[in-house]
């Protein structure tokens, strides 16, 4: 706990309260706050205590204001005796002979997961977060804090994800410093209660994890959350309250920093521990180990449309917006999204007008899609391949061996596209050898953007650069405001960003 040397004053323990008082993102459109039974904020701090996650928040508000304060207790949670140099030669001998050459950030991440023992890290899409995460779990091994009554779980996004960790766990990685003995469970995998028993390491989905009796998480004592933005989540937190104590939990993600200001941000830090280090995509790029990434915004004009009469009928519908802060303004503008979506998925002009800006990309391609039920995708891989153009098709029910060899089609091709929902290709896809690209449609979450960005920053025999086509439809209000906040983001990156205007009429 953190001790003020003198007991605060009211004014400073009511400030020390709204401080822990954030509001959770979108929280005025929630029916409790409409209708005045919540004020949107979720509070951390009870008068009494604050989660111990939040610590380095707290040591935070208590600096920048200025505060004497102690720490009591801080030796429980921090390794004040961990060797830097030991840990590092650790980290050499881990990789030697295995075509590895860990990066310096990569060092001092492992070395600061190993320190704080509970903690997040905001770490850039293609970084190496895996190899992170087995480099952790084979110096606890080693050192004897993982064992088989003392387990190392990892906690990945999605169960395509559970076999290509386990296989560069007990693969692409171990030179046989140490005896990896880990096990899968989901991603096809049943679990086995005699595998669990003789194992030290269990990659598993929170899914899958979900159907497990909750008695068998007292044998974990470490707990890795990849993409350490989801350790929020309901699933995540029983399974940590279930594993508790842990020596140590720890997550690692490139979005964690943008819910910043908001309680979801808190509600992180809450469950793995304060942020101890920060390595975003501009710094992976200006340290030479991305390609740099280049932002063309493709406005789509619909000006000489206006008098369509789908899209006039659209306009007098936004003409009509309802009084503010009613049930009638909260419906309006859930079926203006829905009408803005639909008009977007099945307006052919567009859709072609799209397809004949792809047509001309010169190198391979990921076309991202979100609406699988309308057969967004299907469509857009058809009318490639009816071109002549080569192209695969993923979403959430391809078989992962499919997914694998359309993958292995398009690393070793020049000119290939990839079709696939923002779903199964928005985390962890190792796909190197791709050139652009194409969102196509729109999104404004922080996590996506920076997701879908990753997808084309692992480096590539001589890629230097990765071409983001951003489609902005200027027409429609959600859209547009959507477009902005993307914006903020690629100039938060300093990302090169060009404009391309199409201007869609019937000849399109």
């Amino acid at each position: 706990m953190i001790q003020c040397v003198k007991a605060p004053s009211e004014k400073e323990y009511k400030a020390l309260k709204k401080h822990f008082s954030l509001r959770q993102k979108g929280y005025f459109l929630k029916p409790a706050f409409r209708k005045g039974f919540w004020d949107g904020y979720d509070h951390f701090f009870n008068d009494v205590y604050l989660p111990i996650g939040l610590w380095g928040e707290l040591q935070d508000y208590v600096v920048s204001n200025g505060y004497d304060f102690n720490i009591n207790g801080l030796d429980k949670f921090l390794n004040f005796t961990l060797d830097r140099d030991m840990v590092f030669d650790f980290i050499a001998t881990l990789f030697e002979n295995t075509g590895i050459n860990p990066r310096w950030y990569q060092y001092e991440s492992i070395y600061r997961i190993l320190k704080y023992r509970y903690s997040a890290q905001q770490l850039s899409t293609s970084s190496g977060k895996t190899m992170i995460s087995f480099a952790v779990y084979a110096y606890l091994k080693h050192t004897g804090a993982v064992d088989k009554n003392n387990k190392f779980l990892m906690i990945v996004p999605r169960s395509g994800l559970v076999k290509q960790t386990y296989e560069k766990f007990i693969g692409g990685y171990d030179n046989g410093t140490v005896k990896v003995e880990a096990m899968m469970v989901g991603g096809g995998v049943k679990f086995d209660i005699d595998m669990f028993n003789n194992c030290d390491c269990v990659i598993s989905t929170y899914q899958s994890l979900n159907n497990l009796p909750l008695s068998l998480f007292s044998k974990v004592k470490t707990i890795n959350v990849d993409e350490a933005h989801t350790a929020k989540t309901e699933s995540i937190c029983s399974i940590i309250k279930a594993s508790t104590p842990l020596r140590y939990r720890f997550g690692c993600s490139g979005t964690l920093v943008e819910a910043r200001g908001y309680s979801e941000y808190y509600k992180n830090l809450e469950q793995l521990g304060p942020l101890t280090m920060v390595y975003d995509a501009k710094d992976l790029i200006d340290d030479g180990y991305a390609p740099n990434v280049k932002i063309i915004q493709l406005h789509l004009d619909y000006s000489r449309r206006m008098q369509e009469g789908n899209i006039s009928g659209y306009m007098e519908y936004r003409r009509k917006k309802p009084s503010p802060n009613t049930d009638e303004e909260l419906i309006y503008f859930k079926s203006l999204y829905t009408i803005e979506r639909d008009m977007i998925l099945n307006d052919e002009i567009r859709f072609n007008a799209i397809m004949n800006y792809v047509m001309g990309l010169d190198k391979n391609t990921l076309i991202l899609f979100n609406d699988v039920k309308n057969e967004h995708g299907v469509r857009i891989c058809q009318y490639l391949g009816d071109r002549g153009v080569t192209c695969d098709y993923i979403d959430g029910g391809t078989k992962n061996s499919d997914r694998e060899l359309y993958i292995s089609k398009i690393e070793g091709s020049s000119k290939m596209m990839l079709v696939a929902s923002y779903g199964t290709f928005s985390t962890g896809i190792d796909l190197k050898n791709v050139h652009y690209i194409v969102e196509m449609e729109s999104f404004k979450s922080p996590t996506l953007i920076g997701q879908s960005i990753g997808r084309g920053l692992r480096e590539f025999k001589g890629k230097k650069e990765v071409v983001i086509i951003d489609v902005i439809d200027g027409l429609y209000k959600h859209t547009v405001n959507q477009s902005k906040d993307r914006e903020k983001l690629y100039n938060k990156q300093d990302y090169s960003i060009e404009r391309v205007d199409i201007v869609l009429d019937v000849k399109n």
